[in-house]
């Protein structure tokens, strides 16, 4: 994903999103941009193998 849109859906989204998700796609309609995400796959912090 080019960093323009990175920067723009940082601006745009709740603050931190970006640290669970991540911008895969973005399309733009006539009615406005559609942003697609996908959830990063990151344990929680204190949950590791015991």
């Amino acid at each position: 994903m080019s960093d323009a849109y990175q920067t723009l859906v940082g601006l745009l989204l709740p603050a931190g999103i970006l640290e669970y998700f991540k911008l895969v796609q973005v399309l733009k309609t006539e009615k406005g941009l559609q942003l697609f995400l996908e959830e990063k796959n990151l344990p929680p912090v204190g949950f590791g193998c015991f």
